[in-house]
């Protein structure tokens, strides 16, 4: 079990290979008549993939690969406190687990990847340890936290 947000000391948690995947930008979806949204293609790197590891030792990694991600849903009039690219590392991790209901966990002392099922609100825990990670303020947590616990569903 993951466990919450709270439980973990935040500066101990971290990215390994934060470079270990790929995006490739698939469409521009068009909403609200104006606007259009950036769709991308993810596929995790073979050999060095992007892995989460938590202070405790146990290590969180996406799927290996999604068709079709946003990576954030940060609307457009909040985009100047929260650009969506500033915490891409923790949206890769989070739309994989929303995606596939669950992420790939190692537990510390482990040998292997197995895939673990998950809650919304596990998935959604990760994604606030992930941005303080990734240098995110305790603003910026509760704030993409709230927003993701409040208009979340309908994604998962």
């Amino acid at each position: 079990m993951i466990a919450v947000a709270e439980d973990i000391p935040v500066s101990k948690n971290r990215f390994i290979n934060p470079d270990g995947y790929t995006l490739t930008k698939v469409d521009d979806v068009r909403h609200c008549l104006i606007l259009s949204k950036a769709i991308y293609e993810f596929t995790l790197d073979d050999y060095a993939p992007l892995t989460f590891e938590l202070a405790d030792g146990t290590l969180i990694q996406p799927n290996r690969h999604m068709e079709r991600t946003d990576m954030g849903s940060i609307p457009m009039s909040l985009q100047v406190f929260f650009p969506k690219d500033r915490f891409l590392l923790s949206y890769i991790l989070h739309d994989s687990g929303y995606k596939h209901n669950g992420l790939y966990v190692q537990a510390h002392g482990e040998d292997e990847f197995t895939f673990m099922e998950m809650t919304r609100a596990e998935v959604d825990h990760v994604l606030a340890m992930a941005i303080r990670a990734e240098g995110g303020n305790i603003f910026q947590v509760s704030a993409i936290y709230s927003g993701v616990r409040i208009g979340g569903w309908g994604s998962w």
